[in-house]
């Protein structure tokens, strides 16, 4: 509000970005985080769908444990609009796809800094994790989180499950936690994570 910025002018940004933000987002179930009383109320994050979305926020049945749910996803541009028109203001999207939902193509590391970490330190370390994941094979591409973060995003083929997945993320960062524990954790632990980069 203190911008001055209102839900159409923020519709006008996503449609102008568009073409680079729709690769990310298309096709990937969703979930919200809506301010329906704008930016200044409360907030909330919601995964599942519920009745009153519009029809361009698209949903899919997916399986939890004990029973189904709706999720969201975004197809095109329509479904951006839509996202902001119910008060989204961030989209956070699964590593898969909603035709390949149990074969991951997207591996994220999460370098999560206390407030103490310069960006700096923390452009140091995502180019880190890049050279390591390149000796191994892998390319990755660095994504601003939208605070002091960055995400090291590395594509895959979907071929190999979650859980295989995650063994490999966790050990890497795992080993860049062992082999630099002044910079490094691989814990959640805000209280351990004074000074430090949490890499999830």
């Amino acid at each position: 509000p203190g911008e001055k910025i209102t839900k159409r002018m923020l519709i006008d940004y996503y449609l102008s970005v568009a073409d680079r933000i729709l690769p990310h987002l298309a096709n990937r179930p969703l979930s919200l985080v809506r301010y329906p009383d704008g930016a200044q109320g409360d907030g909330f994050f919601q995964k599942h769908a519920s009745p009153g979305f519009p029809a361009d926020l698209k949903r899919i049945r997916i399986k939890e444990k004990e029973k189904s749910e709706d999720y969201l996803y975004i197809a095109d541009e329509r479904g951006l609009v839509a996202a902001i028109q119910m008060g989204a203001l961030e989209l956070h999207v699964w590593g898969s796809h909603v035709a390949t939902l149990e074969q991951p193509d997207r591996l994220v590391f999460d370098f999560d800094p206390d407030a103490a970490v310069d960006f700096a330190t923390v452009k140091d370390s995502a180019r880190e994790m890049r050279d390591r994941l390149k000796a191994l094979g892998l390319t990755s591409f660095a994504m601003a989180t939208g605070g002091k973060g960055i995400h090291v995003v590395v594509p895959l083929t979907p071929h190999h499950g979650w859980e295989d997945i995650k063994a490999f993320a966790e050990a890497m960062a795992r080993t860049l936690a062992a082999e630099n524990p002044d910079r490094y954790l691989a814990e959640m632990s805000k209280k351990a994570r004074k000074g430090r980069i949490f890499i999830d």
